[in-house]
Order: C-alpha cells, then sequence, then structure tokens
C-alpha cells in the first residue's frame, strides 16, 4: 500500500464512521469497506505503513493523536459514551489524515 493510497482509505473509513457515530468498532462497518481494513494491522491503512519503527512519519502519531496515544482521537472515539462525541472523534482522525502532506 502507497502513503496516498493509505491516506485515501483512511480518509474513506473515518468518514465513514464519523457520518455514522453508530459504530462502536470497524468491525460493525459495512462488509465492502470492512473488507479493504480487516486483514490490516489494527484494522488500520496508517498503521500497516508506519507501525515500524515506532510508528515513524503517520500522520496521527506526529499529531499525538494514534490509537497508541492517550487522550487521542481514536482513544476518544473508541471510549465514546454518545454519538456526538465519537463522530467528533471520528472527524479529528479525517482531518489530522487530510492536511497530511505525502
Amino acid at each position: 500500500m502507497t502513503k496516498k493510497e493509505s491516506k485515501e482509505l483512511t480518509i474513506e473509513v473515518w468518514t465513514y464512521i464519523a457520518e455514522h457515530p453508530e459504530i462502536t468498532k470497524k468491525s460493525e462497518l459495512p462488509e465492502e469497506l470492512y473488507s479493504k481494513i480487516k486483514d490490516l494491522f489494527g484494522h488500520c491503512p496508517l498503521c500497516e505503513l508506519f507501525l515500524e519503527p515506532g510508528c515513524t512519519g503517520c500522520p496521527l502519531g506526529a499529531a499525538g493523536h494514534c490509537c497508541a496515544s492517550h487522550d487521542s482521537y481514536y482513544d476518544r472515539w473508541a471510549w465514546a459514551k454518545t454519538k456526538k462525541k465519537r463522530s467528533a472523534a471520528a472527524w479529528g482522525i479525517v482531518n489530522i489524515t487530510k492536511e497530511w502532506k505525502i
């Protein structure tokens, strides 16, 4: 997977999640979308590219918002108690990814 493909897929997945805040885990995505990420590390196109060494270069990691960061957008999404909070956290991931200059 290229960086461009990873960026596009991350935006596609997280935009869907932001627009459908009833989704509480990625496995609840529609099959045609989930099938694009289900075999990736962490079900994440960015983790697939940047996990080694130490998430270097990941736009979410650089912003302190990857899944490994406490109080990251991912963390906020995963632990959100309301749809509004889940959606806001997902949009945070989308926006950081969109700003990423490849």
